[in-house]
């Protein structure tokens, strides 16, 4: 150090310092050790340079420390950091949400491996192929696939999540920052409803942990890709297909990094790659016995050729096998079952009717789906009893293929749909909304409270029964027969029933330029 930087000749002596400044010497100290410190560290980058080039074969100095052994890249740890602290808080905070969560933290984590491999790979390996790409990206997708599976306490939290697998694939994408920007935004849309229904409430705390968890994780992702626009920079040539290298910890010694593997040895230039065997000749069977092949080639071709060439009329087929006259069909009609045309007619050859498939029969369900806050009943046999109790005022029924059965739905609804029923009689409480009949025959309907509204589509034979509470009801019809309404004639308890049909046929007129329509005369009565 003192050869390369000797001290200037013109510095002053303490002693003139002393003379106009007692502080003035402490300055100058304070300088020289500054200085110092920035050569040293100097010093220790180019030793760190001069073992990288040793090492990749640009130099001598043979028995110097790989490059590896000074520790993994910048990118490297960064993206480690990054899983250690955003990845790890999102994970612990996914977990509070409950055992069925599980499945999405476990396949965060897996997501997370694989892009720590993508990016250790890319310090040493080739920018992958698209159909390598495409394998990568499919790799992710399994793991966001089963995410999916997982179970949050809000749904708005599970469309937050599959936005969050889609940031997941940004280093596989040209521009990996805009890919996690537009993820970040898509998943707020979602993670706003969560807060804004979570606010206040002690019990639903964890939910906007896991909202600000998942904010911070995306956040943290794109603060690592932000000084590489344009993604990972693949610094080397080896396959990116294979598995990434294993960093090695920061303070490990040259002797304990792995050596490299050696290079395949070079095929040798005598050695040329077999020649394949040659397709088997076709002898072609004569009087004489065994011939050669045409020059043409062998093959059928050859065969062929071979059979053409022969002269009919020089005695060359002497060789073939006789054909007896027992052997003769004409001539032995011994061969033949009979010669006798049959006078029965002849069958019609017309088109086989097909048969027709069995009907399926598939089981019966009555199942609550939670997300859809929807009851589920479908295919009900014939005499069955089915009664639910709705236990939600937003809860939903529907009703799918069920045959001649009794539905009783006890407690206040949403909505109610009946689609594809045969037969079926349907008893409910109070409705919030609308009563749906859709492509149905001959069902009926008893409402027991309040009914606002009901639409009938498709339908041949709807009965209708009516509580004093829904003697307003209102009804929207088409492509339907056979509708009839029944309601109580006034407030008493022993009050009789009135039965009106639902209209299905009308009169049209034109008159100007307007088309008026006016109920037909059939229910004038």
């Amino acid at each position: 150090f003192n050869r390369a930087c000797p001290p200037p000749t013109d510095r002053p002596e303490f002693s003139e310092f002393n003379q106009t400044s007692t502080t003035a010497p402490r300055f100058i100290m304070a300088d020289q050790a500054k200085l110092l410190e920035l050569l040293n560290s100097i010093s220790e980058r180019l030793a760190r340079v001069e073992i990288a080039v040793s090492s990749g074969g640009g130099g001598g100095g043979g028995g110097s420390a790989p490059a590896a052994s000074a520790g993994p890249s910048e990118n490297v740890a960064n993206f480690a950091a990054f899983v250690a602290d955003a990845g790890a808080a999102w994970i612990a905070a996914t977990k509070a949400c409950g055992k069925k969560a599980n499945k999405a933290a476990n396949n965060l984590q897996k997501a997370l491996d694989f892009n720590a491999g993508l990016v250790a790979k890319a310090e040493t390996c080739r920018k992958p192929k698209s159909d390598e790409l495409a394998a990568f990206g499919k790799t992710l997708q399994k793991f966001s696939n089963n995410a999916a599976r997982a179970q949050f306490p809000d749904r708005n939290m599970e469309k937050g999540l599959s936005e969050i697998f889609n940031a997941m694939a940004a280093l596989l994408h040209p521009k990996p920052v805009q890919t996690v920007k537009d993820a970040f935004e898509a998943m707020q849309f979602y993670t706003n409803k969560v807060l804004s229904a979570s606010k206040g409430k002690d019990d639903q705390k964890h939910h906007i942990e896991w909202v600000k968890a998942s904010e911070k994780l995306l956040n943290d992702f794109r603060a690592f890709l932000a000084p590489s626009i344009t993604g990972l920079q693949w610094k080397g040539q080896n396959d990116p297909t294979g598995d990434a290298p294993a960093a090695p910890a920061g303070g490990a010694k040259a002797e304990a990094a792995a050596p490299a593997p050696a290079p395949a040895p070079a095929p040798k230039e005598e050695e040329s790659p077999p020649v394949p065997a040659p397709a088997p000749k076709v002898k072609v069977a004569t009087a004489k016995g065994l011939s050669k092949p045409p020059a043409g080639g062998g093959g059928l071709a050859g065969l062929f050729a071979e059979v053409r060439s022969i002269d009919q009329s020089s005695g060359k087929t002497a060789g073939l096998r006789h054909v007896s006259d027992k052997q003769k069909a004409y001539k032995n009609r011994s061969l033949v079952k009979t010669s006798k045309v049959s006078d029965a007619p002849k069958k019609k050859t017309g088109l086989k009717k097909k048969k027709k498939a069995p009907v399926k029969v598939l089981p019966p369900k009555c199942e609550y789906d939670r997300r859809q806050h929807t009851w589920f009943i479908e295919n009900q046999p014939d005499d069955a009893n089915v009664e639910v109790e709705i236990k939600e005022a937003n809860d939903k029924v529907y009703l799918y293929k069920c045959g001649n059965c009794v539905v009783r739905l006890n407690g206040r609804l949403k909505a109610l749909n009946v689609v594809n029923c045969k037969k079926t009689q349907v008893l409910f409480d109070d409705l919030l909304a609308v009563v749906e009949v859709n492509n149905c025959t001959s069902v009926k309907l008893q409402s027991r409270g309040k009914c606002p509204a009901m639409t009938i589509d498709k339908t041949n034979g709807c009965q209708v029964y009516l509580s004093r509470a829904s003697l307003g009801c209102h009804f929207v019809c088409a492509q339907s027969s056979e509708m009839n309404v029944n309601f109580p004639n006034s407030d008493a308890e022993d009050a009789d029933w009135l039965e009106r049909p639902i209209p299905e046929q009308f009169q049209h007129k034109l008159v100007g330029t307007e088309l008026t329509s006016e109920v037909s005369d059939l229910y004038s009565h």
